[in-house]
């Protein structure tokens, strides 16, 4: 049956495959969208670190001749040896450059003009190095740098000179050489975080202060690098920092947040846009086109059902190829349908068919005979109530094998309508559709309740026969093999065999007694010691709780019992008339499993017991034969007043299942 709450209509089906194509598409444009914006923006940032490379180069090479300047004037002849009058006379001619302040000289003792010059800075000069100054003055109009070069003055010794510079020459020719965006914030700050220069608002700017993150970078171990920061007009600012090694000070680029974002917000948008359009468009052509395919489509359906009716119906062009050939085949489908129907309702074997959630669809007369259930009361009830509660299982694997496309054929049971079962062979086989998919399965149930009981009752016979003459056999196998080794005579081998035999056959007895089940442990004892007339007198105990042996456990035991008392009337404690054996038994708790039984033989009174040299066929019984047999352990202890022997083993319910 056709689960309506699952179905989905044409119009929905056609909407979600142009669904399915055109989201993908759209999400494919719009990481596109997405990594040209990325790459617009990773353009920016490389444009900006390569401008600020570029710029702190411009300010070396603009500072680099001044430098030149000072070092032309250290190599002239009236510099290196003139008075100091003659060779300020001579730095007075050069300071009339609009951007140099002024020329000067100095020495390790005479500071010169400049007081304030830092020691550092002469220090540098004086060991031979050139020496640049940071930022003097606190405005633009007063804000200047030093650079500083060493004379070897053939009289006064190594003296400097310096040339003061006007901080607005870098800006102006910085700037100029530079074309930015007018949104771009250029800086210049030395090492003190103070501006040597700077694109937006240099008036009042230069000489001031620069924001703490700039002199994090002026003054950090790597040489460039980004970070973000806000401006001094509170503008949201991705920056480029590069340090000059010539003069020390930090180039700045500065881009806004909002230029490195609006590729991609730009891309995003369009995007949206584009896409939601696109994607309206086309489920609106896709619902009219499904609107002219539904509408034969149910026709079709309509048609359906009037043939499964028997009633007449009124066709119509469908204007669908694929449509008009499944009216066709409708028409082919329900006469053969009408066929098939006839055989079934004629059958003897029950023929019925299940869907795939459990439910009967189907029920011909054949099961109602079998089964009682007439049509009317067992059509939409689950099969589960012809299935017994433990062969849920075995109806489950049958189930899924013919739901995977494999027939299936088992001999089971079944349930009668009253609850009495039946043996039924079934063949089950799915049920499929034109399309080759399953959607029901068909089952024949054919009652073989008189021929199972038949073969059953013939197995049974067979096998207990067969088991029970094999366990015989092999046990008398291994008591000849084991007495002939242990024989000094053929006599001797005669009695030994024939005593342990009759052994055998007093739990053989018992068994037989109580029909192969199981025997009480106290019945096997007596059986076995009776043969040496001790039950009756005083030289034997036995106690214990009632203990049921199982068949296997009492041929093992029993053989046991039987070598220990043989060994008590040759060499034990009935070896003399003051000997006492006493056989006791006890079940205990097991933490993690069934009770376990503690047997114990304990001799005393009898001549002192002395190991053997070698152990016969009696000490493999009742050693390891009897602990194999029981799955337990036994032990033998050789106390000076007598044999003691212990069996401990889980105890086995009379039908062999551990308890």
């Amino acid at each position: 049956m056709i689960d309506l709450n699952r179905a989905r209509t044409i119009q929905f089906r056609l909407l979600s495959l142009v669904t399915l194509i055109v989201v993908p598409l759209v999400c494919l444009f719009a990481w596109m969208a997405l990594e040209i914006g990325r790459t617009e923006r990773k353009l920016i940032e490389a444009q900006r670190s390569n401008i600020t490379r570029e710029m702190s180069q411009g300010v070396d090479r603009l500072v680099s001749l001044h430098v030149g300047m000072l070092e032309s004037l250290a190599v002239l002849p009236l510099v290196k040896s003139g008075t100091p009058a003659e060779i300020d006379q001579q730095f007075a001619a050069l300071g009339q450059t609009p951007h140099v302040m002024r020329i000067w000289q100095f020495s390790v003792n005479d500071p010169g003009p400049d007081a304030d010059l830092s020691p550092q800075f002469k220090a540098r000069v004086l060991a031979g190095e050139t020496a640049i100054s940071g930022l003097k003055g606190q405005n633009l109009s007063d804000a200047s740098f030093i650079v500083g070069v060493l004379v070897h003055h053939s009289t006064l010794g190594p003296i400097g000179i310096a040339a003061e510079i006007k901080a607005d020459y870098l800006g102006r020719k910085l700037f100029k050489e530079f074309k930015l965006n007018q949104n771009w914030v250029v800086a210049l700050v030395d090492r003190n975080n103070r501006f040597i220069a700077r694109s937006l608002d240099s008036e009042a700017r230069v000489g001031q202060t620069a924001r703490p993150e700039l002199g994090i970078a002026a003054n950090g171990i790597p040489q460039s690098g980004i970070f973000d920061n806000y401006t001094l007009e509170g503008v949201h600012m991705y920056n480029s920092f590069y340090r000059s090694s010539l003069t020390g000070w930090t180039t700045v680029v500065a881009v806004p947040k909002a230029i490195l974002a609006e590729p991609l917000n730009r891309n995003i948008a369009l995007v949206l846009l584009g896409g939601s359009a696109v994607l309206l468009l086309t489920l609106a052509v896709a619902s009219i086109q499904a609107r002219r395919i539904s509408e034969p489509v149910r026709s079709l359906s309509d048609f359906a059902d009037a043939l499964s009716e028997g009633r007449p119906h009124i066709e119509i062009d469908h204007q669908i190829q694929e449509l008009e050939e499944v009216s066709q085949a409708l028409e082919k489908i329900m006469a053969k349908n009408a066929h098939l129907g006839a055989l079934v309702s004629s059958s003897a074997d029950a023929i019925l068919s299940v869907g795939l959630d459990g439910k009967v669809l189907s029920w011909n007369s054949g099961a109602e005979t079998i089964f009682g259930y007439t049509a009317e009361e067992i059509i939409g009830l689950p099969k589960t109530v012809l299935i017994p509660k433990d062969r849920a299982e075995e109806f489950q694997i049958e189930r899924e094998q013919v739901i995977s496309g494999q027939p299936a054929r088992l001999e089971t049971i079944r349930l009668r309508r009253d609850g009495t079962p039946v043996e039924v062979a079934i063949t089950s086989a799915p049920i499929r559709k034109p399309d080759n998919s399953i959607f029901a399965i068909s089952s024949i149930v054919h009652d073989i309740s008189d021929r199972r009981a038949s073969e059953a009752h013939v197995r049974l016979l067979m096998r207990e026969l067969a088991h029970r003459s094999k366990n015989q056999i092999a046990v008398i196998q291994a008591i000849a093999r084991r007495t002939s080794r242990n024989a000094a005579s053929l006599t001797d081998f005669s009695n030994s065999f024939g005593q342990r035999l009759q052994a055998l056959a007093a739990s053989y007895d018992l068994l037989i007694q109580r029909n192969w089940t199981s025997v009480k442990l106290k019945d096997l004892i007596e059986a076995q010691l009776r043969v040496f007339n001790q039950t009756s007198g005083s030289q034997l105990t036995i106690s214990g709780p009632d203990v049921e042996l199982e068949a296997a456990y009492a041929e093992a035991i029993g053989l046991a019992l039987h070598e220990l008392a043989t060994n008590a009337v040759k060499y034990g404690a009935w070896s003399r008339p003051t000997g006492l054996v006493s056989v006791s038994w006890s079940l205990k708790n097991a933490t993690d499993g069934p009770p376990v039984l503690d047997l114990n033989w304990i001799e005393s009174g009898g001549p002192t017991v002395e190991a053997a040299n070698e152990k016969g066929f009696g000490s493999t019984v009742i050693e390891s034969m009897v602990a194999s047999a029981v799955n337990g352990t036994a032990t033998v202890r050789l106390e000076p007043d007598g044999l003691q022997w212990n069996l401990q083993c889980p105890l086995k319910s009379p039908n062999g299942e551990i308890n």
